[in-house]
């Protein structure tokens, strides 16, 4: 007879193991519909690549055949599939062309600057910038003027306090100070 420990872990290993195959299943079905679209993937680059090359195909046609019927010239591929001209006036009709154009119609010629998405926050950061130069600016005064107050108060305040040798204030330090009220509040 089984005993009651020994069913226990006969039925525990059967669970791993059934469990096991139901893993490796699984991970072979996930591995083909990693190949699949992967090979999805490849086949949607193939086809872009295709298509792209021939609309490239095309406007090669088309340059040349307009190329063709704008100029009398021979025009022959050179191995790295460039154009080359073999006659010498049409360069010297190119330089006269660009000799006539002045600075205006060249400025004229080119396109227009693309609007710049982040332009207001721009010009935003820029005034805020200012603005905190200009209080920065503000409160240094402000603290120079401050601290000059206050050494003279400190100043005038040792001159108040001076005394002669019987207790009496120092009249030249009173009146020095009221003359001082005086133009302060002249001006």
């Amino acid at each position: 007879m089984v005993t009651t420990s020994e069913s226990k872990t006969t039925n525990h290993r059967r669970r791993i193991v059934e469990g096991s195959s139901a893993l490796l299943i699984k991970s072979q079905n996930e591995k083909k519909g990693v190949k699949r679209a992967i090979e999805k993937c490849k086949y949607r680059r193939d086809l872009k690549f295709r298509h792209k090359a021939s609309l490239l195909r095309q406007y090669k046609k088309t340059l040349k055949q307009e190329e063709r019927e704008n100029s009398n010239t021979s025009i022959t591929w050179s191995s790295s599939k460039r154009l080359k001209r073999h006659n010498d006036n049409n360069q010297s009709r190119r330089n006269d062309d660009t000799e006539q154009y002045t600075k205006e119609e060249k400025q004229q010629r080119r396109r227009p600057k693309k609007m710049d998405p982040f332009a207001k926050s721009l010009i935003k950061s820029q005034q805020r910038k200012e603005e905190q130069l200009e209080q920065h600016h503000q409160q240094k005064l402000k603290e120079t003027e401050i601290v000059e107050k206050e050494k003279n108060r400190h100043v005038r305040s040792k001159k108040l306090s001076k005394r002669t040798s019987k207790g009496q204030p120092v009249m030249k330090h009173v009146i020095d100070g009221l003359l001082e009220s005086i133009r302060r509040k002249q001006s």
